[in-house]
Order: C-alpha cells, then sequence, then structure tokens
C-alpha cells in the first residue's frame, strides 16, 4: 500500500468519489491499532436483511475486507456468498459500536460467512454445495492476509440452522468445540474471544429437538471454553421468511455481539465483581428468621382462605393472596421455603413492588407450562430457568430467592435456575419485557405474599436473612435461561401486544 509522510492514513479516499466501494483505502500503520474481526458462519452472519441508507453511509474507521483483499469502507452488503440475495448482517453495526468505544482504534472487517453452510463444511477440506465453495479452506487464507495488517480481536460465528437435522444435530456440540480449537490454533490466537450467537426465535418456525439441540450446544459453549461469549437472538424478528432476521434485528444483534464482547474484556480484565467464594450458598440456618411460628397466621393477613396446619400454609379455597405484614421485605435478602402444588396449579411468590414474581407452578398440568418464562422458578414474564428441576404435583420443592443489588437469583431443589444482573445491558430485553407487565426490578420495601389463582397449593418454612453490604456476590457468569419458541411465543407476543395497547389507550388523554 502506498506510504504518505511515511505513515499510512486514515483518510477515507471514498469521501471525494461518488461510490462507497470504488476506491481502497489506507490502514493505520501499526497494526496495533488496527483491529480485526473475522465473520464467519452462514445466512445469518452473511446477512439477508434490506439495505437501506443507513447501511450505506461510511464509518471513517470500520473497514472491510474484499473478495480482491483490499481495504474499503465498510457499508452493507459486507458479504459475497450469494450475491443476489445478500444484504444486511450484524457484522456492520459491530464494527461501528467498537469503533466508538476505542477512539483510537481502526476496525477491520473480515467477511467470510457461507449461506447454507454445515458445520461439517468448516473444515479442511470442506466443500459446500450450494456455492461451490470450501468455507473454511477459503477463509483462511483470507483472514491471513488480513492479519498481515492487524490483529485478531474477534471472531463472531452465527451458525446451526444447517445442521438442526437428528444426526446433525447429536455431534454439533463436539463439532463446534473442534471449530473454535481450529480457529485458534490456525490463527495463532489462543484466547481470541470467540462469539456465538442465538439461531432465530421465531413463532412461525418453531423448533423442533433439533433445533433445541443445536441451541444447547451454544449457550452451554461458554461453560466448557474460555473466552466464549453467548450472544442471544431473544426479541429480534424475522424478515418475513421465519429464517433470517430483518434488517433492524441484524444492526441490533451485531451491537449485542459487541456487548457481549465488551463483557468477555471485562472479564478478562477483572473488571467485574466477583462473589468472594461459595459460601453465601450455603448460609446456615441461624442466619435466618423464620416468618411464621408453625401453628398460627400471626404476621400474615388473608380473607379467610387459607390455614395452617403442621406449620404448613395450605390454600383451601378462594378469596385472595397470603401476605407478611409483620415486615416488608429487606432491600438485599435470601428467602428460603418449600412449595407443593395440585395438578395444574399456578401460584406465585411476590417479594418486590408490583409484578416481581417467583413462580410456582404444576409445569406439566398447567398450559402456563409451555412457556419457560412463565414456568416453575422462573422470574414470571421476564426471565426463564435455564433447566427444569421441578418435582410432579403432590412433591415438595425447595426454593431460594436471593436479590443484592441488582443481582436477582431464583433457586429450586438446590441449584440456582436463575442468576442475573438486571443492570447489565445483555439483559435489557428480558428487563423491558417485565416493564410491559408493570414490574420493576428496582423497587423496594414491598409486601412478601403468596398467589392465589384459584387452585390449591401448600408453602411452608418460610425464613429469610439480610444479606450484609460486605457480602459480594455476583451473578453466574454462565446463565442463559431457556428460550420461548413457537406456539408459546406467539401467545407471548399476543399478550403483549395487548398490553401495549391498554396501556397506550389508557395515556390518550379525555375528550
Amino acid at each position: 500500500m502506498n506510504r504518505i509522510c511515511g505513515t499510512r492514513c486514515f483518510v477515507l479516499l471514498l469521501l471525494c468519489c461518488h461510490s462507497p466501494l470504488s476506491q481502497a483505502v489506507e490502514t493505520p500503520e501499526s497494526p496495533q491499532d488496527f483491529h480485526i474481526i473475522l465473520l464467519v458462519g452462514q445466512s445469518n452472519m452473511a446477512g439477508r436483511g434490506k439495505v437501506a441508507a443507513e447501511d450505506r453511509e461510511p464509518h471513517s474507521r470500520v473497514l472491510m475486507f474484499t473478495k480482491e483483499q483490499s481495504w474499503q469502507p465498510a457499508v452493507d452488503p459486507l458479504h459475497a456468498d450469494k450475491p443476489k440475495i445478500v444484504g444486511v448482517g450484524p457484522g456492520r453495526s459491530f464494527g461501528i459500536a467498537y469503533a466508538e468505544a476505542n477512539p483510537g482504534v481502526t476496525v477491520g472487517l473480515v467477511p467470510c460467512a457461507v449461506g447454507g453452510s454445515a458445520i461439517t463444511s468448516w473444515v479442511p477440506g470442506g466443500y459446500h454445495e450450494q456455492t461451490k465453495s470450501h468455507p473454511w479452506d477459503d477463509m483462511l487464507p483470507r483472514a491471513k492476509a488480513a492479519l498481515r495488517d492487524g490483529r485478531l480481536k474477534a471472531i463472531l460465528w452465527h451458525q446451526g440452522e444447517a445442521d438442526c437435522n437428528p444426526a446433525a444435530a447429536a455431534a454439533y456440540a463436539t463439532r463446534l468445540r473442534e471449530l473454535v480449537g481450529r480457529f485458534r490454533k490456525n490463527l495463532d490466537a489462543p484466547a481470541v474471544p470467540f462469539l456465538v450467537g442465538q439461531l432465530g426465535i421465531f413463532p412461525a418456525r418453531p423448533w423442533t429437538v433439533a433445533t433445541r439441540q443445536v441451541d444447547r450446544a451454544h449457550r452451554q459453549l461458554p461453560t466448557q471454553l474460555p473466552a466464549v461469549g453467548f450472544v442471544s437472538a431473544e426479541g429480534l424478528t424475522d424478515k418475513g421468511d421465519a429464517l433470517h432476521f430483518d434488517a433492524a434485528s441484524y444492526r441490533a444483534l451485531g451491537r449485542r455481539y459487541f456487548t457481549t464482547f465488551q463483557w468477555l474484556i471485562e472479564q478478562a480484565g477483572g473488571t467485574t465483581p466477583a462473589a468472594t467464594d461459595s459460601s453465601h450458598r450455603s448460609a446456615p440456618e441461624s442466619a435466618f428468621t423464620s416468618l411464621c411460628d408453625g401453628t398460627s397466621l400471626r404476621g400474615w393477613e388473608q380473607a379467610g382462605n387459607w390455614e395452617i396446619k403442621d406449620g404448613v400454609f395450605h390454600r383451601v379455597r378462594g378469596g385472595g393472596p397470603l401476605t407478611y405484614t409483620a415486615a416488608p421485605v429487606p432491600d438485599d435478602f435470601e428467602l428460603r421455603f418449600d412449595w407443593k402444588v395440585s395438578a395444574g396449579c399456578n401460584s406465585g411468590v411476590y417479594y418486590r413492588p408490583g409484578q416481581v414474581e417467583y413462580q410456582v407452578l404444576d409445569n406439566a398440568g398447567s398450559p402456563y407450562g409451555e412457556n419457560p418464562r412463565q414456568a416453575a422458578a422462573s422470574l414470571f414474564f421476564c426471565m426463564a430457568p435455564e433447566t427444569d428441576l421441578t418435582r410432579p404435583a403432590g412433591e415438595w420443592n425447595t426454593g431460594r430467592i436471593i436479590c443484592k443489588g441488582s443481582l436477582i437469583e431464583h433457586w429450586l431443589n438446590g441449584k440456582p435456575v436463575i442468576s442475573f444482573d438486571y443492570e447489565d445491558p445483555r439483559w435489557s430485553v428480558f428487563v423491558d419485557l417485565l416493564a410491559i407487565r408493570g414490574g420493576d426490578l428496582t423497587g423496594r420495601g414491598a409486601r412478601l405474599w403468596l398467589q392465589d389463582h384459584g387452585h390449591e397449593v401448600w408453602y411452608r418454612q418460610f425464613r429469610w436473612r439480610t444479606i450484609p453490604a460486605t457480602e459480594l456476590l455476583a451473578p453466574n457468569r454462565f446463565f442463559q435461561p431457556e428460550p420461548v419458541t413457537g406456539a408459546a411465543l406467539a401467545a407471548e407476543q399476543e399478550r403483549v401486544r395487548k398490553m401495549l395497547e391498554k396501556s397506550a389507550g389508557e395515556r390518550l388523554p379525555a375528550r
């Protein structure tokens, strides 16, 4: 490349040209200032969104590596895997977010995704019939050529749709781990962040058993390999084909990739808070205060529909909730309790002002159980448990709720099934969903109350402790909620639509 005054310039020659793709541009003189991002996978990384004017606006510090192996301004479409249908993808919005967060850096995007490619084509010698290409063998020399000018900072992977069949899905997790190792070894980048995006969650395309296997491999990968992040697709919408995201969702997905990348870097640098140890998971019973004397409902308020026998609260008829009135819920607390449901039962434990609830449910017998965000131990209408650990109706379950600052954990039968920081931007889509229902996780000073939703339900051994300020807690960094898919997602979206319509109607001025 030409040198001007002994240094590679940052000036984009396109500024004086009619076509933004007509001229190559210079890269930073120091490779340390040129951060390379590899874009790999299949069509949802390549992008199929409709290109708009905003997608053609160059950013002075975001470049793309072309098929001809020259650097040009990064404008969509970045990829050329299927020229007739390629469009907006997540890469460019990731690059812009990266550049904005790092003012002294130029970002180089290296597009290598191939629409329709199965993970078996991402091996040496692998062949992809649709595009008559060799995804791995084509990618590797391109990546190495790009890395002559800069330093690899992240690998963005979105792939798996082509492997959502029984045979391929069964082997997908193993192949994915091998793929990450192969990237890191061949690019001499053993600790480079590897970010894997979630498959599209579209109501018109219900997930199969195989789809869930692939998704599980994606969600569990961070627990198996270092410097791996999972990027949620919750709340994103398709372009009408129930397969590819629309352009707005691609842009949002790219920003989510960057948010996860930032989080990984903070984790690696030790800038995020960490729990001192696991001792808080098993605080001694002596630290807890019982909320029931075992023989009466003293300290609790109800309408005569709850009874106590042998220390067990029992909702026996309709009438309303059972509310603990002796003291408000502490700001930072741990609550322990046991619960048991009747067939088809729906109940819950409310612990923050508004609609903030530890769901108590017969998952197998209630229609609510079809939606993980409404299942037992969920943070109702907000966050699904990572896994279903419920026991059958009629058997006792143990529950725990831990709240410290912006940390929330729900436990079920001895294991944390929800663990997140509601101020972490990675979870904003879930927090926003709860807000539509009227839930405010920042609220404090609520009364603890048990829901009467028309079914027999039993509770016992309620006790809590105030968590001291000196007890440092952090969420499980590997937590990922079970996604809501298919008919359950469609029903939830319809419910959200009605809630939003009602809210908008209530805000209209009176005539």
